[in-house]
């Protein structure tokens, strides 16, 4: 799964472009290089990544799953753990990635007063786990962005980068042949 992670983030964070040229639609690649030739092209040096918001929202379904089993204080314990980790699981490995492209990666949902704003809020301000998910994940995420006229994108569920980009598609595909084989949901 990291690598799936990995390769989807080095992808994205090598900042392609969409362009027209000729009424024609074309993609085409922003390394360094190419975007000291390209002048109609702006290539940033810096990347805004959510990393964070799941662990200190409670974005992930174990989060959903620890409030079923324990309540507020279980779910607490769960996100106190995947905080604690993060910086040692993802962080380096995903501004590594990044650097790869000459571009900073910036983490907004980590930024210390952000993270200090969190812990001083009750959990019940940050997520409800009542509502489904979609809706009481990340709750507090999901109303400031439906307050910025973003209603859409405020209702989305949570899809990770490994699935939203197609990436575990194409491995699972190229390495096993078909995602039913990855999964082992073949019958003989």
């Amino acid at each position: 799964m990291d690598v799936n992670i990995a390769t989807a983030l080095w992808f994205a964070s090598r900042g392609g472009t969409m362009g027209e040229k000729n009424g024609i639609i074309h993609a085409s690649n922003s390394t360094t290089n190419e975007c000291q030739l390209a002048r109609e092209r702006q290539c940033p040096r810096v990347l805004l990544l959510g990393m964070g918001a799941d662990e200190t929202l409670g974005g992930y379904g174990r989060h959903r799953k620890a409030y079923e089993q324990g309540g507020w204080l279980r779910l607490k314990e769960e996100l106190e753990m995947d905080q604690g980790r993060l910086w040692e699981r993802n962080l380096g490995r995903d501004d590594r990635l990044c650097s790869d492209h000459g571009r900073e990666a910036r983490f907004p949902f980590l930024d210390a007063h952000v993270v200090k704003f969190l812990q001083q809020t009750p959990l019940q301000d940050i997520c409800d786990f009542d509502l489904p998910p979609g809706k009481g994940d990340k709750r507090i995420l999901r109303l400031i962005a439906s307050r910025l006229g973003m209603d859409h994108a405020s209702g989305l569920v949570k899809r990770a980068i490994q699935f939203g980009s197609r990436i575990s598609h194409l491995s699972d595909t190229k390495r096993f042949g078909s995602r039913r084989k990855a999964k082992g949901e073949t019958t003989i």
